[in-house]
């Protein structure tokens, strides 16, 4: 089995080079060239990076995780028959905050990488504190149909929600390793 070409972890700016990131919308550039390590500093997010093996300093992609709850009365009721929740006010959540990709790295598998990392970060997660899935806010249309390819649901509110349980089976399905 051939050796894995690219890392994803924890951003450390004693290695990784935050100032070369580029990408086509300037707010995810300068995130994570000003504010995720002050994030991470104060425990408000944490961000990863995916790095090559051959470059480790150079970002080629990023996404931050934090924890959130949801206002249940958000959730569809057909959601939330399937999911077995209880009749609580809120319920736990795991925050897909940002995701980007350097401008370099357009056209690889990177995008795809950073989605199932995130997945399998999020369900390892959940097995620990609890979390009924991820949860994000598109910015614009086509960010919801990007999204919904990996199978999130729209909420009554912006915001989407891909169940546990899901991003395992899409995990399954799309990445046997």
């Amino acid at each position: 089995m051939p050796e894995p070409r690219y890392t994803i972890e924890p951003l450390d700016p004693k290695v990784h080079d935050r100032n070369s990131f580029r990408n086509e919308e300037k707010a995810l550039e300068s995130y994570i060239q000003n504010q995720a390590r002050k994030d991470a500093k104060a425990r408000a997010s944490t961000c990863f990076v995916l790095t090559s093996k051959s470059a480790p300093e150079k970002i080629l992609g990023y996404y931050t995780l934090s924890n959130a709850s949801i206002d249940a009365a958000s959730i569809p009721e057909e959601l939330k028959q399937q999911l077995k929740l209880p009749s609580y006010t809120s319920t736990p959540a795991t925050l897909l905050g940002r995701i980007a990709r350097d401008s370099s790295a357009k056209g690889t598998p990177v995008g795809k990488l950073l989605m199932a990392s995130l997945f399998k970060r999020a369900i390892g997660t959940a097995d620990e504190i609890g979390s009924i899935g991820i949860i994000l806010d598109p910015k614009n249309d086509r960010l919801v149909e990007y999204y919904s390819s990996y199978g999130f649901k729209k909420l009554s509110s912006r915001q989407m929600l891909l169940p546990m349980d899901e991003a395992l089976g899409f995990l399954t399905r799309h990445y046997q390793n």
